[in-house]
């Protein structure tokens, strides 16, 4: 059994250059379209996912999520954490968009605690970085499913 301590969030926010809002009839049935038909478990969990956001404030921002994230977490309380989570983006990103991204991480990194959560980067694996205090710690903790039907713990912590 995991014993996790969870504090609030403060806010969350989407960025995309190309925002879709399941709030919104069209963009909810553009989503659920993408769902390959026979794949009638991973549309229920779609339904669930999207009746849940109904419930969950978000600000969805339209723009590149690189450019825009220094400026946003300055925006951030700078008595919360930072948490960047992102999955099947970054695979559509150019080498040097995704090192420019790594890089204002760190940057963030020495000036506030931060989590960066993600996979598709350079691999399918789930990805938990962190820098607590300016010190950087990066681990792989998972193997996944591409259509997150399953992922397999890796995670050895830090040392």
């Amino acid at each position: 059994m995991i014993k996790l301590n969870f504090t609030w969030v403060a806010e969350r926010i989407g960025i995309d250059l190309h925002v879709i809002d399941l709030k919104k009839e069209d963009d909810r049935r553009w989503m659920k379209a993408l769902i390959w038909p026979e794949h009638k478990d991973r549309r229920q969990l779609f339904e669930k996912a999207a009746r849940c956001l109904e419930q969950t404030p978000i600000r969805l921002i339209e723009g590149d999520g690189v450019e825009l994230l220094s400026d946003l977490v300055a925006q951030v309380p700078s008595d919360t954490v930072v948490c960047i989570f992102h999955t099947h983006v970054a695979n559509q990103m150019s080498d040097e968009a995704k090192r420019g991204l790594l890089e204002q991480l760190r940057e963030i990194g020495r000036q506030r605690d931060l989590f960066h959560v993600y996979n598709n980067m350079w691999d399918p694996k789930l990805h938990l970085d962190h820098m607590i205090n300016g010190r950087e710690c990066r681990q792989i903790v998972a193997e996944t499913d591409g259509h997150a039907r399953w992922f397999r713990w890796e995670a050895d912590g830090c040392g």
